[in-house]
């Protein structure tokens, strides 16, 4: 088991590698937590953290050799390249790991004797914004995180990487590396190439120089929200699994073209069918799990349009503490009552809140 005289080590310090450090710092289990980061830049954004004892701008002998537990928390395209780098420097009893959310084809590219230290592991959190600047301590919690087991995996690096990610209280699984690329590439990879195209799409719509876009409201923002998502990352991530992504493309098509042949037909019976179909699906859910990007337990609060009003609100909240993790203004028009998104972490905090903001008047509801 990892302990507290442990000495890990991540390499990346962008969003999900940091974020990580935070949380592995709040625990107080670790004696040691080293990073290596790209470049001077990154390095200075790091120690301002001051979650870890050492960060490094390269990978070193040294800095691998020392390591219990290696945490890979770059681009999925240079996983491989690093892992196959450092294993061979590392100790006995390493264990390495990744935070790809593309699994199989990092371990095609990691050399066949080097996949028994390797154990991968996939956390489904994240967040629209990117880098070290956005590093959030409670990213992890509550999070599904996928542990790939395949012939070759040590059994108690599996078992020990289950307790390390149960000891920042997040929720494990454990499949195949092939499973886990087909189950996200329809969760998680699919989603965001819609969001893309339905943002583009209605972009495309433009007439008389109106702007299509001006006029859409939370639901389209919330439906697409992840389409603001890091370009890069996520063109890099499909075409790592892009045998995946092209067979739920063409599905989503055949969905798509349901539609549109109910529509031809005037045929109401059957778009009543398949929206029940998806509204049956969708209750199927589980509400308890964090999302692949970060989702909140969210309160819509109507309240008059008055000068100060926010400000009156943010500050019942405070007083009471009750941290806000979002706030977003729906609308507020002249002399007419407008409404407030305010987000929470958890959902004992967003029920705090509500309760709160019942006794003191507010209409308040859950979203």
């Amino acid at each position: 088991m990892l302990d507290r005289q442990n000495n890990i080590l991540i390499i990346g310090a962008g969003l999900m590698g940091a974020s990580l450090a935070l949380a592995l710092k709040n625990t107080n289990r670790f004696k040691i937590i080293n990073a290596v980061v790209k470049d001077k830049t990154e390095q200075q954004k790091a120690r301002k953290l001051e979650c870890f004892n050492n960060v490094f701008t390269s990978i070193t002998k040294k800095n691998i050799c020392a390591a219990d537990l290696i945490i890979v928390a770059t681009p999925v395209s240079i996983i491989p390249e690093i892992i196959n780098k450092i294993y061979p420097l590392t100790k006995k009893e390493c264990i390495i790991t990744d935070l790809g959310s593309v699994k199989y084809s990092i371990l095609q590219k990691i050399k066949t004797e080097y996949r028994y230290k390797y154990v991968g592991s996939h956390p489904m959190t994240g967040s629209e914004k990117n880098g070290i600047d956005f590093a959030d301590a409670a990213l992890y919690e509550n999070a599904v995180v996928i542990l790939t087991k395949e012939k070759k995996t040590d059994l108690q690096r599996l078992d020990i990487l289950c307790e390390f990610w149960k000891l920042l209280k997040c929720n494990v699984k454990i499949i195949d590396a092939e499973f886990h690329d087909l189950i996200v590439g329809y969760i998680s990879h699919l989603p965001h190439i819609t969001a893309a195209a339905l943002v583009n799409t209605a972009a495309l719509q433009k007439k008389n120089c109106v702007e299509p876009l001006s006029f859409a409201g939370g639901g389209f923002r919330d439906t697409t929200r992840i389409a603001a998502s890091n370009a890069e990352l996520w063109a890099d991530i499909l075409v790592n699994n892009k045998k995946v992504i092209n067979q739920a493309i063409a599905d989503m098509i055949e969905n798509l073209k349901q539609f549109q042949n109910a529509l031809d037909k005037n045929n109401k019976d059957k778009l009543i069918d398949i929206f029940q179909s998806a509204k049956t699906n969708r209750e199927a859910i589980p509400q308890h799990l964090k999302d692949l990007i970060s989702i909140t337990y969210e309160l819509i609060v109507n309240v008059p349009d008055k000068p100060g009003i926010l400000g009156k609100l943010t500050t019942l909240l405070g007083d009471n503490n009750i941290n806000i993790k979002h706030i977003e203004v729906l609308f507020v028009r002249d002399d007419e009552r407008g409404a407030i998104k305010l987000g929470f972490k958890d959902a004992e905090t967003a029920t705090k809140g509500y309760k709160l903001l019942l006794a003191n008047n507010y209409i308040v509801s859950k979203k």
